[in-house]
């Protein structure tokens, strides 16, 4: 078409239509644009209340992201309102009609992408139970696929592209993907679970019922990465996770020793009382360890076998931190090494061998060649 005759064409149209729905259609145009940045300002405020309510902040960053989208709704809302009031061609009305929609969607799920971070946030929140961890990165990133595939499902099917026969294709091919990455899909689902029960999270010091422990350091789709005492790392499935019995350290409030003492067997009666007497007063009167019901401090002769007399040391100390443990957990053993000279009794043969537990706080003395 030349562009006379187009000009033509919209002279024509123009002399044709009715001058108050024009007028109308070209003022809602104008209250649009003039008015979209209070508007918007007006609804973030609302927004931001509804967040505050769930725990979280709109940061002042966050409202200057949101803003571009917020405004832009309001704009495509007047023009929404004036193709509305005006007659046009029935093509062209529906080619516009589309686009402003189109816009108007991805203007709506553009804030909810932007939102996604902070309403994460809100779920760490203590009052929300049961889902204080679920605001991992792969969590988010998750949710920002989500709604980016929403978004362009709903501006297809503004355009009448009917996505239904494709989701089925889409069904069809994921059940086989999911029958091929089923250790996969297994471990993400027990990745969440594990999260949403709270077992553990980032930072902690969890013992495996396989012996393994060390730190959470992340939480991915497939396992948990820890780092071991001796600062290697260890990637652990998380099914194994969601199936096995595992022992958070980090949520205790004391650390233990609990210690076998092997003496010999000619230890006569006197010496193990002294011995058991010495570590009760020493126990007693050190600022170090804590007796009370619930954390009970326990020094009894236990087992009589053919490598000695075993004592039994079971006490609670009164920090959890590792370091503030290690000197309380050396002048209780430089006193047992004390006490048993003092009383002229002796170690079982062979020697007694100190098994710490590293971080995990529960010492643990035994002879040679037992666990």
């Amino acid at each position: 078409m030349e562009p006379d005759g187009f000009f033509q064409q919209i002279l024509h149209w123009f002399f044709l239509q009715d001058r108050e729905s024009l007028y109308w259609a070209l003022g809602c145009l104008a209250a649009a644009y003039l008015l979209r940045q209070p508007l918007a300002r007006l609804s973030l405020m609302v927004l931001a209340r509804i967040v505050r309510s769930l725990g979280a902040t709109l940061t002042d960053e966050l409202r200057a992201a949101l803003m571009p989208a917020t405004s832009l709704m309001y704009v495509s809302a007047g023009w929404l309102i004036a193709l509305s009031l005006l007659v046009l061609p029935q093509s062209l009305s529906g080619v516009l009609e589309n686009i402003v929609l189109s816009v108007m969607v991805a203007a709506i799920f553009s804030a909810l992408y932007e939102l996604i971070v902070p309403l994460a946030d809100a779920l760490h929140d203590e009052r929300v139970e049961g889902a204080r961890n679920l605001g991992g990165d792969w969590f988010l990133k998750a949710a920002q696929v989500v709604v980016v595939v929403l978004a362009v499902a709903s501006v297809l099917e503004v355009w009448g592209i009917k996505i239904g026969s494709a989701m089925t294709g889409l069904g069809v091919f994921g059940a086989a993907m999911a029958l091929a990455a089923q250790d996969f899909v297994r471990n993400m689902i027990a990745g969440m679970s594990n999260m949403s029960e709270g077992r553990f999270k980032p930072g902690d010091y969890i013992q495996l019922a396989s012996g393994e422990e060390g730190t959470v350091e992340r939480i991915e789709l497939r396992s948990t990465l820890l780092r071991k005492p001796d600062q290697g790392t260890a990637f652990i499935p998380n099914s194994d996770l969601a199936n096995g019995r595992i022992v958070n350290l980090t949520t205790r409030n004391h650390r233990r020793i609990n210690c076998n003492l092997p003496l010999r067997n000619d230890t006569t009666r006197p010496q193990i009382a002294a011995i058991r007497d010495g570590i009760a007063a020493f126990l007693d009167q050190s600022e170090d360890f804590i007796d009370s019901p619930d954390f009970p401090t326990r020094v009894r002769a236990t087992t009589v076998t053919d490598e000695g007399i075993i004592l039994l040391i079971s006490v609670f100390t009164r920090t959890r931190d590792y370091t503030e443990f290690l000197p309380a957990q050396e002048a209780l053993m430089l006193e047992v090494v004390d006490l048993v000279e003092a009383s002229g009794a002796h170690f079982s043969r062979p020697l007694m061998q100190l098994v710490p537990d590293g971080p995990t706080g529960s010492a643990v003395s035994a002879p040679a060649g037992t666990t």
